[in-house]
């Protein structure tokens, strides 16, 4: 079902008389698969992400140059096992971000890394 049509069933009560508050965590799913992930720009790994990052501008090969692939990678495993997202589903949310030196502006508007 369509997510805003989901978000809406929100403030519908049920048969019950209780507002159908488990439609949101629906809505925020179905948002999340149906408008986000198309989006999302797809790598096979995080090695193949940084270099893409690297080349468009997005981070600095300077700054990313004074860490091993190895020290990032098992940065970035330790935060994704960190993450507590339960009630969402992580698929969405486990991407690897450093916070670029330049061109953030020039990321697409409906590209997400």
């Amino acid at each position: 079902m369509n997510w805003i049509k989901l978000n809406n069933q929100v403030i519908i009560k049920d048969n019950e008389g209780k507002y159908q508050l488990d439609k949101d965590k629906e809505a925020l799913n179905s948002y999340l698969d149906e408008y986000i992930s198309p989006k999302i720009k797809k790598f096979n790994n995080l090695e193949e992400k940084l270099q893409y990052l690297i080349e468009n501008e997005y981070y600095c090969k300077d700054t990313l140059n004074k860490y091993s692939l190895s020290f990032i990678t098992n940065l970035f495993d330790f935060i994704k096992n960190s993450l507590c997202l339960s009630d969402v589903s992580a698929k969405h949310f486990i991407s690897p971000t450093i916070y670029p030196c330049s061109n953030i502006n020039k990321l697409p508007q409906k590209m997400y890394l």
